[in-house]
């Protein structure tokens, strides 16, 4: 008879294909317009329709936070990851809560995109938190290592009733975890791409007068943004 996988066993697979990020592909869409995580069943349904791509990416980063801390140290690391019950804030190095004061109005009004999104679904919580997650990873590339949206659930609503208002949705944010370098999560200048880069231009436009090129230790010519002057 064929040995059976040991529950152990089966839970490493798990981290190490979450890990792998096969979840994280795109379908149907363009990633340049709308990108999608997808997960197809055997009927060719995407399983991950309703689940926001960066709710993968985090998925796939606790992953491999998780098989680390296993490797380390077994006996600890089975009981501190699979057993011990783990709140979001333990998770995450900041958490960023959006006030009810109509800032989730204001965040879908900055992108037409989200708007139209938000119009035909009614989900205004996902599409608002991926544009302010999208945004950060774009501006503080150098020290942000992973977002966690913590998106709250409303209540379902049929066709034949509007789908929920901004100003009914509370407790919309994101958690962030920052990288193990204290000396880089403290820096006065958020380092971004390579000034020939295409995304360089993208991180002018997020810092504004605040940002310029500059050259740094490893010789490379990068965008970036400064405060050397100020606190933050």
């Amino acid at each position: 008879m064929p040995r059976l996988a040991s529950a152990f066993q089966i839970y490493r697979l798990v981290l190490d294909s979450l890990a792998a990020g096969d979840l994280a592909t795109f379908s149907g869409l363009s990633e340049t317009e709308w990108p999608a995580p997808c997960l197809s069943s055997t009927q060719g349904r995407n399983l991950l329709s309703n689940v926001p791509l960066s709710a993968v990416e985090w998925l796939k980063f606790s992953a491999e936070r998780d098989a680390k801390i296993l490797e380390k140290d077994l006996s600890n690391g089975v009981i501190s990851t699979l057993v011990n019950k783990r709140s979001f804030l333990s998770l995450s190095h900041s958490i960023v809560l959006l006030p009810h004061n109509g800032s989730l109005q204001c965040v879908l009004k900055r992108n037409r995109n989200d708007t139209r999104i938000a119009a035909l679904s009614g989900d205004t919580a996902t599409t608002a938190t991926e544009y302010l997650i999208l945004l950060l990873k774009n501006a503080v590339t150098d020290r942000i290592v992973a977002i966690c949206p913590k998106v709250p659930e409303f209540k379902r609503w049929s066709s034949a009733q509007q789908p929920p208002k901004s100003d009914e949705v509370f407790g919309l944010g994101f958690g962030i975890s920052l990288s193990e370098s204290e000396t880089n999560n403290l820096a006065k200048v958020f380092r971004g791409p390579a000034a020939d880069n295409d995304a360089a231009k993208r991180f002018k436009s997020l810092w504004g007068a605040k940002c310029d090129e500059r050259r740094f230790q490893d010789g490379s010519i990068c965008v970036a943004a400064h405060f050397d002057e100020e606190g933050y």
